[in-house]
């Protein structure tokens, strides 16, 4: 969380789950938020456990739109969630 929290702001990150995170940034355009996406992945975040610097690896799932109503945020989570388990699984291959 604390990377998305530097790259998107404190106040557009939410915990959705136990590892999981929401991000939403109703100011940015849709390629505003993937340059900031693609900055934090090319950035390699890492924490230090035990003195040594460990890379942190992630995937994600992203939508871009307005919801309209709670119905439109359930087909947003759903598409996002359903991206990312297919970034998921191109790191397993």
């Amino acid at each position: 969380g604390l990377f998305l929290s530097k790259t998107f702001g404190k106040n557009n990150c939410y915990r959705y789950g136990g590892d999981e995170f929401l991000v939403i940034c109703p100011e940015l355009t849709e390629r505003e938020f993937r340059e900031k996406l693609n900055t934090m992945l090319k950035s390699k975040p890492s924490i230090n456990i035990d003195g040594q610097s460990v890379n942190i690896d992630f995937s994600y799932g992203y939508v871009h739109g307005t919801v309209k109503d709670t119905e439109s945020l359930r087909q947003f989570l759903t598409i996002a969630d359903k991206r990312m388990y297919a970034s998921k699984n191109k790191k397993q291959h």
